[in-house]
């Protein structure tokens, strides 16, 4: 753990400084005030993430969240940033000749540079603007499946999934009740809840009622939810009473049989291992206990290992987690991380769906996938 913030300290460290000195020469032409106060702005955001989770660890007022809030956006202005800083390089290269005729008339490559500053910083902002937008516009996937269930006592069930709503002071109470409200649309019979529903310390989420919104899911055999690596981030057992209190049933390895028509397996995540000395049951051992015989849902936060919970039986997996990038274009990198980015797949005799989230994790900001929930429409084969 401590190599790893030798890393990202580094790093974002030595980004930063190269950011900052590519936007100064840049602005080199512009009003002196201008200057400063761009570059001034840039260095408080840079530096207001680390404040939050550091020096302000032990405040909960509304300064926490301002400070918590620019943060996270600048990891995503710093990302898109880059991006044009590293496309103005580019050009110089290209344009060398065009560029050293421009030098010969005083002051015209320093104002091509500024136009070149201003008009990336507008496209950057204008990308985030869309993006924090998208972020919060919640749509609705529909899936259809017919099943084998010759002893389920129900003809169908109308599973309404998501993952990864990251609750925190960013994604806050307005988010949760957007979310409430777009899954009591749906009729539910069932929610079943894949992880990562919370990503601060519960009393920052209890203060500003952020459980509220929670208590108000309404379907009619309850919601079911299954941890994911952020609850064990932040402490499990916290916000497993978080969960529970909010009125879910929260599933660590193990089995619930719902409207005697299914049979849903909550699997603990993979990162119980590394925040405890425990470890998580083998998913056919898992499954082992099964006595019923009915269709099996799996629930695992992240989606790996898919060929082995097909060969153990199960006749659904449901994972999140990867969040399909998020940010442009890490949604091309999720995709050659994992089997399964983003979206269905069948693997054998097992149906797959990994939610891109209904959250956000770091900026509030999606440009490289939606916010999503997922309506599934369970058909029994008898």
């Amino acid at each position: 753990m401590a190599w790893f913030f030798i890393i990202f300290f580094t790093s974002f460290t030595l980004t930063n400084l190269y950011l900052f000195r590519r936007v100064w020469q840049g602005l080199a032409s512009a009003p002196k005030p201008l200057r400063i106060g761009i570059i001034a702005i840039m260095l408080a955001s840079s530096l207001s993430y680390v404040a939050a989770r550091a020096l302000l660890s032990g405040i909960d007022s509304g300064l926490y969240t301002v400070v918590l809030w620019m943060g996270s956006m600048w990891f995503a202005f710093m990302h898109y940033s880059i991006l044009f800083v590293l496309l103005g390089e580019l050009l110089r290269l290209l344009l060398i000749k065009r560029i050293a005729e421009m030098k010969k008339t005083a002051g015209a490559y320093e104002k091509a540079k500024l136009k070149f500053t201003l008009v990336s910083l507008f496209f950057v902002l204008t990308t985030l603007a869309y993006g924090y937008y998208n972020a919060q516009n919640i749509k609705v996937r529909e899936l259809d499946l017919e099943v084998s269930a010759p002893g389920a006592v129900l003809d169908s069930m109308r599973i309404v999934y998501f993952s990864d709503s990251h609750l925190t002071p960013v994604n806050d109470g307005t988010k949760a009740e957007k979310l409430a409200e777009a899954i009591n649309g749906l009729n539910a019979d069932v929610i079943l809840a894949a992880g990562d529903i919370v990503d601060d310390q519960i009393h920052r989420l209890l203060s500003r009622n952020i459980d509220k919104p929670l208590k108000n899911f309404r379907s009619t055999y309850g919601t079911y939810v299954v941890n994911g690596n952020h609850e064990y981030i932040v402490g499990v057992e916290e916000s497993d009473t978080f969960l529970r209190d909010a009125g879910f049933h929260v599933l660590r390895d193990s089995l619930v049989t719902i409207a005697s028509s299914i049979t849903v397996a909550g699997r603990d995540d993979s990162a119980i291992s590394r925040f405890t000395s425990g470890s998580r049951k083998d998913v056919a051992e898992l499954l082992s206990a099964d006595t019923v015989g009915l269709p099996i849902v799996v629930l695992d936060h992240q989606p790996f290992n898919l060929s082995k919970t097909a060969e153990a039986g199960a006749t659904i997996q449901l994972s999140g987690h990867t969040h399909h990038g998020q940010i442009w274009p890490f949604n091309y990198v999720t995709s050659l991380i994992y089997e399964v980015s983003w979206g269905y797949k069948k693997i054998g005799n097992l149906h797959t769906y990994v939610t891109s989230g209904v959250g956000t994790w770091g900026p509030p900001v999606r440009t490289g996938s939606d916010s999503e929930i997922v309506l599934i429409r369970l058909t029994f084969i008898k």
